[in-house]
């Protein structure tokens, strides 16, 4: 199969390092954004895609995030409609890829690598999806 190159959009004001840990909440709304330091032009999609990386690992790291793959698929539901779902999905592989050296924490020790690989997971179900959009077009 050919590789799929979406469009990563135009470019707009974008954070930088988008993801829950940079969102201040108050009775369930967004009241503030930490972190803008990194401020500045660049593609929505990849905010969108830094998000959904972060929060797709969330269940390997504790049984408690268990309500997060369907939080996942409505942020899924909801980014599609603003940017290429081939391009979010390839690139919240990306960054879910980048995640995998946190596993470090608990170096090489079984739960290390049980996180290590339940990341690696998460970035290959990013890339399925995005082949499977990307082939659709």
């Amino acid at each position: 199969m050919p590789c799929v190159r979406p469009t990563p959009g135009p470019l707009v004001p974008t954070h930088g390092d988008f993801y829950e840990g940079n969102l201040l909440m108050t009775d369930g709304v967004v009241s503030g954004l930490l972190d803008v330091d990194a401020l500045g032009p660049g593609h929505l999609v990849d905010d969108l895609a830094c998000f959904l990386g972060h929060i797709a690992v969330l269940p390997g790291l504790h049984a408690g995030y268990e309500h997060v793959p369907q939080a996942l698929l409505r942020f899924l539901q909801a980014f599609d409609q603003h940017v290429d779902p081939a391009a979010l999905r390839s690139r919240a592989a990306a960054v879910s890829l980048t995640l995998i050296a946190g596993a470090r924490r608990q170096a090489m020790s079984e739960g290390g690598v049980i996180e290590a690989l339940s990341r690696l997971d998460v970035a290959e179900q990013f890339l399925v999806e995005a082949r499977t959009l990307g082939a659709g077009q």
